[in-house]
């Protein structure tokens, strides 16, 4: 990884465009969720209106667990950085 945009992932090519990964002990693992969701389900589901555009990552965790998302070191990084993700959590579903 040489460039900041090479964080930036799509999904839509898992091996080839996307950096990201489960870490490979990460139980339970996240999963790739793709678009068009079913509207009414997802805002029963999360509380949230707010639909994701095109595939993403999703991990479901019960309480007291957790799970890695992992990806290659970032080289094109000489000093301190901020990495910042977009998010939802919710009491069931973080995506």
């Amino acid at each position: 990884m040489f460039d900041f945009w090479d964080l930036d992932c799509s999904f839509e090519r898992r091996a080839v465009d996307c950096m990201w990964a489960n870490h490979e002990q990460a139980e339970p693992a996240w999963q790739i969720g793709t678009t068009p969701l079913n509207k009414h389900k997802f805002i029963s589901l999360t509380g949230s209106s707010e639909l994701p555009d095109g595939e993403f990552a999703v991990v479901h965790l019960k309480s007291g667990q957790a799970s890695t998302l992992i990806t290659e070191p970032v080289r094109c990084i000489s000093g301190q950085t901020t990495l910042t993700f977009r998010f939802l959590l919710t009491s069931n579903f973080k995506i």
